[in-house]
């Protein structure tokens, strides 16, 4: 073996020790980053307050006093520890030549934890639709998507499974913080999905 060659192999195995040394930096830290970014997460139990009355909201969307779409939103206890919300959505006027929409979504509510059990929506464009469901679990949740046959929607592929500490929805974050007892200037961090 020749000097230069003695040299090249020995500057290789610094370089591949040193890349190794900088990954097993990087994923300490990225451990204790991920560590930090949890534990700053909010309580997991939902407050005292009250569970909302069953209810059914009303929404107009526009802008200029032109109405572009409308909501119907609707909040129903099912019995038990259960409740759902539906929502429905569609644009309207002008707004509806421009970007036909219906959009519909449907879930289930733990009301005891505020937690979701399951979320799906579905969006009904000019030429295409998208769908998913999302089913929850206290750290992570299963993304399916969605494909009509007929008037059926159907899984389209397998579900992909994403780790995720203590996750919400959108409208069961809202129940959620509308649960705790708040105080000016308290902080709470949830992940929303």
């Amino acid at each position: 073996m020749t000097t230069s060659t003695r040299v090249k192999h020995a500057f290789g195995s610094i370089v591949a020790l040193m890349a190794g040394c900088l990954l097993l930096v990087e994923n300490a830290v990225a451990q204790k980053s991920e560590q930090k970014w949890v534990s700053e997460l909010g309580p997991a139990t939902a407050g005292a307050f009250p569970v909302l009355p069953d209810m059914e909201l009303e929404y107009d969307f526009g802008w200029s006093g032109v109405k572009a779409a409308e909501a119907l939103v609707t909040f129903e206890r099912t019995g038990g520890s259960s409740a759902s919300m539906s929502t429905s959505l569609e644009t309207t006027g002008p707004a509806r030549v421009l970007w036909s929409l219906n959009a519909e979504g449907s879930s289930s509510v733990d009301i005891r934890s505020m937690r979701p059990r399951w979320v799906q929506q579905v969006e009904r464009y000019r030429k295409e639709i998208k769908a998913h469901r999302i089913n929850f679990a206290p750290e992570s949740v299963d993304f399916t998507p969605l494909k009509a046959k007929g008037r059926k929607l159907v899984p389209d592929g397998k579900p992909k499974t994403i780790d995720v500490p203590r996750p919400f929805d959108m409208s069961t974050a809202l129940l959620f913080f509308r649960s705790q007892r708040m105080q000016r200037g308290d902080i709470y961090r949830v992940v929303v999905v």
